[in-house]
C-alpha cells in the first residue's frame, strides 16, 4: 500500500504542476494594465512547474531504477533542444501572433 500512496503522492503533483500554470496562463493572457497581479501569476505559474519536475524525478526513479541517471540524461537533452527552437521562433510569434494569443497557445 505504501506504493500506492506515493503513486497518488505523484500524481497529485503532477496535476498541481499542470493546473495552476494554466490557469495561470489563462488569466494572464487576459489581464490589461495589472503589474502586481501578473507578478503573482508569473511566480506561481514558475513556482508550481518545480512540482512538475519533482515528480518526473520520482518517476524516472520508479520506473528507470538503475538507469534512471540516462533517462535523465535523454530527457534534458530533448528538452534543450526544444527550448532553442522555441527561442528562435518566439519573436516571429510575437509579431504575428501578439502576447495574449501567444500565453494561449502555452496554456493549451
Amino acid at each position: 500500500t505504501q506504493n500506492v500512496t506515493a503513486l497518488r503522492v505523484h500524481l497529485r503533483f503532477q496535476q498541481l504542476a499542470v493546473l495552476v500554470p494554466l490557469l495561470s496562463l489563462l488569466v494572464l493572457s487576459r489581464l490589461d494594465h495589472s503589474p502586481r497581479a501578473a507578478c503573482v501569476l508569473v511566480t506561481l505559474w514558475l513556482g508550481c512547474t518545480s512540482f512538475q519536475a519533482a515528480g518526473a524525478m520520482a518517476v524516472l526513479h520508479a520506473v528507470g531504477g538503475p538507469r534512471a541517471g540516462e533517462l535523465f540524461v535523454l530527457g534534458n537533452a530533448g528538452a534543450k533542444l526544444g527550448a532553442l527552437l522555441a527561442a528562435s521562433r518566439m519573436r516571429w510569434l510575437l509579431h504575428t501572433c501578439g502576447w495574449p494569443s501567444l500565453l494561449l497557445g502555452l496554456a493549451a
